[in-house]
């Protein structure tokens, strides 16, 4: 509700000042900073666009760009078409490593991407390029080319492993139309994560594509036998996303990339997630799915973090039904079981007056995908008692059901 009610707000603000048109390109969810290149075919132009906080804006435009020398979306190898497509800029080729015809460098795409591929497109090679600028060239063989001048201020943006949309032409929408495209992808997204965190197999089957591949080689039959039989064993489980990207080639091709937190009985993993969505039957379906592992896990302890702020309010504010409430049903500590710990920390409210809890220095350790050890240093004060020392936590269930297990304490010297 709160990231929706931004977006209505900044499109708002942006009238106001004047802007009328957005990019219909591109819709994001929690990304704090990034760039994403688009070209667009038909003005012959690659459009830098910057996104901070959600708000996107095209802060750099080059024109004049060469393109293959025949139109349409490459198909093959040597049929002179620039693709269409979203690609990754995967490295830079300096100048000494190249033949003069390509200027001042090379940024390699990944063409063919994984759609293409599946797709049966061949070919290889398609780089975004410098001029030979005394060659007086119209066209490439499928590259896009660039001035040497617009390709050095290109590298400004740190362009590798950065998103390029390459599109026929750029879709520019009104308030009422961005606000009602990006809710519906992000409610499309949405309900995808839904189906599969709910088992609902059916519904989930559907967004996928018939000719689907993942990056473990696996194809749609096996993929969704897999889903299935975890489905059945492992119901219960979590899935939370955050830095959600979408990027719309056209009417043929979606990228989704997102962070992704996944928990369940036999799995506890954060990292990044790419979906490729494909139409060519009138409905998008995904033809694509990779995963990544990521090298923390920050979505994760911004849980663990709010669980135990929360935990440590309530027991400041001495509710002791909403301080309970924190606690699992099968919680022990200090021989105590939840109805005992309950009337124990009564007790102790009513005797300590205004209570103070300062936590520090917290971290935390995955004991198995249900169950995770969180450790901390605490200042305890009320009116006539004060301690120190190291909490430990037991949370037991998944991000956003968290409850403790067990509890200890030991005071440090």
């Amino acid at each position: 509700m709160i990231k929706r009610f931004i977006v209505l707000f900044l499109i708002l603000l942006y009238c106001i000042n004047g802007y009328t048109q957005f990019l219909g390109n591109v819709f994001t969810e929690g990304v704090k900073d990034d760039y994403i290149f688009i070209v667009d075919k038909s003005e012959k132009k690659l459009k830098v666009v910057k996104i901070v906080n959600d708000e996107i804006n095209i802060v750099r435009e080059y024109s004049d760009i060469l393109l293959g020398e025949i139109e349409g979306d490459k198909q093959k190898e040597g049929d002179k078409k620039t693709p269409e497509g979203v690609y990754k800029i995967k490295s830079f080729i300096p100048p000494s490593k190249l033949s003069r015809i390509y200027g001042d460098g090379a940024y390699p795409l990944n063409y063919p991407n994984p759609v293409d591929k599946i797709l049966g497109k061949t070919g290889y090679g398609i780089w975004i390029h410098g001029l030979d600028e005394g060659d007086n060239k119209t066209f490439t063989q499928g590259c896009v080319a660039l001035h040497n001048g617009d390709l050095k201020n290109l590298g400004t943006f740190n362009p590798i492993e950065r998103d390029v949309i390459i599109t026929k032409q750029i879709e520019y929408l009104d308030a009422t139309d961005y606000i009602s495209q990006k809710s519906y992808w992000i409610n499309y997204f949405e309900s995808y994560l839904t189906s599969w965190q709910n088992n609902n197999f059916q519904e989930f089957s559907s967004y996928y594509h018939i000719l689907f591949r993942n990056d473990l080689g696996q194809n749609l039959k096996r993929y969704l036998l897999i889903k299935e039989k975890l489905m059945n064993i492992y119901p219960y489980r979590k899935i939370y996303h955050d830095e959600l990207k979408i990027l719309k080639e056209d009417n043929k091709e979606i990228y989704i990339n997102f962070r992704q937190l996944y928990c369940a009985p036999n799995l506890l993993n954060e990292g990044y997630k790419q979906l490729f969505l494909y139409n060519d039957t009138g409905k998008y379906q995904i033809i694509y799915e990779s995963y990544q592992a990521a090298s923390n896990y920050k979505m994760l302890r911004r849980f663990i973090e709010s669980f135990v702020d929360n935990w440590k309010n309530a027991w400041e504010s001495k509710d002791i039904d909403k301080y309970i409430s924190f606690y699992s049903k099968s919680f022990t500590a200090k021989g105590y079981n939840r109805d005992g710990w309950k009337e124990y920390k009564k007790d102790i409210f009513k005797r300590h007056g205004k209570i103070s809890v300062e936590i520090s220095d917290l971290n935390f350790k995955i004991v198995n995908p249900l169950l995770i050890e969180v450790v901390f240093k605490q200042r305890y004060k009320a009116d006539s008692y004060e301690d120190y020392g190291i909490k430990r936590l037991m949370l037991k269930g998944c991000p956003g059901d968290y409850q403790i297990d067990r509890e200890s304490w030991s005071k440090i010297r």
